[in-house]
C-alpha cells in the first residue's frame, strides 16, 4: 500500500492501466515531471512489486504487475470524480417532514 502512497505513483499506475509497456520517457511525458522524478517513483513501484520493468534493447518497459492491476481496480472508485454534491435547500416550513420543537425554560 505504501507504494503507492503518493499522487504521482497513482498517477503512474493509471497510466499504465490504460497504456501498458511504456518506456520512463513516455511516463515522464504523461504525468509531466522530470526524468529523475519518473525515475525514483517507477523505482518504489517496481519494489513494492505494482510495477514490472522488461528490458528491450536500450529501453525498459514498465508494466503493471497482477498486484499493480488489482491495486488500480481498487483505488478506481477513490480516484474517480465524483459529481459535486447538490446544494442544499431550504426546507419547507409546510413540509410534513419537518418537525419543529419548543425551548422549555428548565425549571429551578
Amino acid at each position: 500500500m505504501k507504494g503507492a502512497a503518493n499522487h504521482r505513483r497513482i498517477q503512474i499506475l493509471q497510466l499504465l492501466s490504460h497504456q501498458p509497456s511504456l518506456t520512463l520517457y513516455e511516463i515522464r511525458d504523461g504525468i509531466g515531471v522530470a526524468n529523475q522524478t519518473a525515475s525514483e517513483h517507477l523505482r518504489r513501484l517496481c519494489f513494492s512489486g505494482l510495477v514490472q520493468k522488461r528490458p528491450l534493447g536500450r529501453l525498459v518497459l514498465h508494466n503493471l504487475s497482477p498486484l499493480g492491476r488489482q491495486m488500480v481496480a481498487w483505488l478506481q472508485p477513490l480516484t474517480t470524480e465524483n459529481p459535486p454534491c447538490p446544494t442544499p435547500q431550504k426546507p419547507d416550513p409546510k413540509s410534513p417532514a419537518v418537525v419543529g420543537f419548543h425551548i422549555v425554560p428548565h425549571a429551578p
